[in-house]
């Protein structure tokens, strides 16, 4: 079945982009709302919702999220198995004291 456009990750603006790369640089695949705010400060629900939007990021549960990786399709996302590399989230909400 073939993708629609709206399927496909979305660009970034400067501060999802600075965001997204400190949390990489951090190796911050999973990361809490918490994570997000000591890095951007101001207006982070809004930021992490338009993160959502253009799926560069899931929501785990209320304020957790995993950074969705460049080679993760749209197919995996709607159930399909994970790419082998892809963090083990069962163990991290397992783990989680959230």
């Amino acid at each position: 079945m073939p993708l629609s456009t709206n399927e496909y990750k979305q660009g970034l603006n400067k501060r999802e982009s600075f965001l997204l790369s400190a949390l990489a640089r951090a190796d911050k695949n999973i990361f809490t709302l918490a994570d997000a705010k000591r890095i951007v400060k101001k207006n982070t629900k809004e930021l992490m919702h338009s993160l959502i939007e253009k799926k560069w990021v899931l929501p785990l549960k209320r304020g957790l999220y995993v950074i969705v990786q460049a080679d993760c399709s749209a197919v995996t996302l709607e159930g399909g198995l994970p790419p082998s590399n892809y963090p083990d989230i069962s163990e991290f909400l397992r783990n989680s004291e959230m």
